[in-house]
């Protein structure tokens, strides 16, 4: 079922050019622009619009700052961006893919 979720998937992933691994939103910032993060690169990367190419970013200070002062912020990843904008219906079957039932 991952298999079908993923191939279902495949136009909203959004690959780290260095490592190849799917990147994932961090951040969402005004209008439709996005920071996203690579997970295994340790680097961050900015999504003017769903179009436009996703290039390499430097985080400003402040941000860094605003960020630093969640105690969460240490755990926090992100979230995948094919998670992030798949359909309600690729969720749905997400979420019956986690399903099982009790013997």
């Amino acid at each position: 079922m991952q298999l079908l979720i993923d191939w279902l998937n495949r136009n909203r992933i959004c690959k780290c050019e260095t490592c190849k691994t799917e990147l994932n939103v961090y951040s969402y910032l005004s209008g439709e622009s996005l920071i996203l993060y690579c997970v295994a690169c340790n680097e961050y990367f900015y999504r003017e619009d769903p179009s436009s190419p996703i290039n390499k970013y430097k985080v400003p200070e402040g941000l860094l700052k605003q960020w630093a002062m969640d105690p969460y912020n240490s755990y926090y990843k992100g979230l995948p961006i094919s998670e992030a904008y798949e359909p309600k219906w690729i969720r749905f079957l997400r979420k019956l893919s986690r399903y099982r039932k009790p013997n």
